[in-house]
């Protein structure tokens, strides 16, 4: 993973390492 990804909010972040679906988690966490 980039350090710098500014553009992935730290949620698809989590997402990515816990092997979730990213659009779920991310209206939760947004």
């Amino acid at each position: 993973m980039q350090s710098g990804g500014g553009q992935l909010p730290g949620a698809v972040l989590r997402n990515m390492a816990s092997g979730t679906p990213t659009s779920q988690q991310q209206q939760q966490q947004q």
